[in-house]
């Protein structure tokens, strides 16, 4: 048995790393393939007698990638084209959005322009954005696979029929999504995130679309080779393999695709955090079922899209997909630091129960729709007691759930009005949000 090293360009992420160890596994007489993205490398134990170099150069071609010492990438692109391009579409890409929120429309697009979605049709939108950008070189790569090898060994088959594994994965995906997203919904029930929790993970969700729109730009090229995903050693054992399959079956199909689930994709992974921030069993099954049929689309024409993939207009597309991206994580980012400055002074999580009102009685009223609370700045007196009635007007919104830290009020409102009851003790800004820091307000106590 000998150890040779090979040299390979263009692997970056754990995904690239995958499929060259599977192509070159599968040569006779290797018995181990270490694979690396950070060193560029891939070490092989094999019998001296198996090995060819042509076969060698021939596997990794194969798996989409070549034979050869690859450059440091530098953190910054030398391109100026490059630079120009994306400046014009971030200038685009902020006048769309003002122009949107200005018309008021963001609330029909069901978020406020963040990582964090307020409504199952900001999921789906976030879902379509994964499936035409990122998470596609395992995925993509899986279906081309399965559905390679079923066309092979069916090449008479009508096109409906060749379509048929592609159809059998995505419903595997969409089940197997359904199912999972249950399972985090229920341990975020049982964990019961405090507020403080809340939004570090929405900080965290930010810094992860933040990382993968910049990656998308193409401003920062060494950042390509950053990513979060499995080891290799259980991606192996779950199956998750591009190319090697030893035959079509439709229950390995089906469970290769809810398998993704935990295929390391940031937007996968933001909407997994997501789903176990709600706590709900029902509603973390809902986000990754509208998540998994938003990324529909992209992943079904994976074939096609990777047909363009070195055209202009598809480089440009992913760009444009990257400004979004960031763009929408920064405001994440807000929605995060406006919760962690909401959850201070947090204690109970639980909402408490209406204490005895005594003396003269300070009613305000507020309304809660889909976009936001109004009026979100109030005055009150200290030391006399405060009746807070939210009318709350849409339920299947993030806003729907409230946070004042400050005297324990963390609750998903009902339908109708909702009755919260306090007295402030000490002067100054009482601060509230929804439960994912997206829509925030003020209570200003005087003496």
């Amino acid at each position: 048995m000998i150890k040779i090293t090979l040299p390979i360009k263009g692997m970056h992420c754990r995904s690239c790393e995958l499929l060259v160890k599977d192509e070159l596994s599968q040569l006779a007489g290797v018995k181990k393939v270490e694979v690396s993205s950070k060193t560029h490398q891939a070490e092989l134990t094999m019998s001296a007698e198996s090995m060819d170099e042509a076969e060698l150069v021939a596997a990794v071609k194969r798996a989409g990638y070549e034979m050869g010492d690859s450059e440091a990438l530098p953190i910054f692109t030398q391109n100026q084209k490059v630079w120009q391009q994306v400046s014009v579409i971030t200038l685009l890409v902020g006048l769309g959005f003002w122009l949107v929120n200005s018309l008021g429309w963001q609330s029909g697009f069901g978020m406020n322009f963040s990582g964090q979605p307020s409504s199952l049709a900001g999921v789906l939108l976030i879902g379509l954005t994964a499936g035409v950008s990122t998470c596609m070189a395992l995925v993509g790569g899986l279906i081309l696979a399965i559905s390679a090898q079923f066309s092979k060994a069916h090449k008479e088959a009508s096109f409906v029929k060749k379509i048929e594994p592609v159809l059998v994965f995505q419903v595997g995906r969409v089940i197997g999504f359904f199912v999972l997203g249950a399972v985090l919904g229920w341990l975020g029930s049982r964990i019961q995130p405090s507020p403080l929790v809340t939004s570090i993970l929405t900080l965290a969700i930010a810094s992860i679309m933040t990382l993968l729109g910049l990656q998308l730009t193409g401003l920062f090229p060494r950042l390509a080779t950053f990513s979060l995903s499995l080891p290799s050693w259980l991606a192996d054992r779950l199956g998750l393999r591009a190319s090697r399959q030893t035959g079509y079956s439709t229950i390995q199909t089906a469970l290769t695709g809810a398998l993704t689930f935990f295929v390391p994709c940031g937007f996968t992974q933001s909407m997994q955090l997501f789903a176990a921030t709600t706590g709900s069993p029902i509603s973390g099954a809902m986000i990754m079922t509208v998540f998994a049929l938003g990324t529909l689309p992209g992943l079904s024409l994976v074939g096609s899209l990777s047909t363009f993939a070195t055209g202009k207009s598809a480089k440009l597309f992913t760009k444009i997909v990257g400004v979004v991206v960031v763009a929408m994580a920064l405001t994440s980012l807000n929605s995060g630091l406006n919760l962690l400055s909401a959850a201070q002074g947090f204690e109970d999580s639980t909402r408490p129960a209406p204490e005895t009102i005594s003396g003269e009685i300070q009613e305000i009223r507020m309304i809660q729709k889909a976009n936001g609370y109004s009026p979100r700045t109030f005055t009150v007196k200290k030391g006399e007691p405060v009746k807070w009635i939210i009318d709350s007007q849409d339920s299947y919104s993030c806003a729907s759930s409230i946070l004042l830290a400050k005297y324990g009020i963390n609750a998903n409102l009902k339908p109708g009005e909702n009755v919260f009851t306090f007295t402030p003790d000490k002067a100054g800004d009482l601060k509230f949000s929804c439960g994912m820091g997206m829509y925030t307000g003020v209570i200003k106590v005087v003496d």
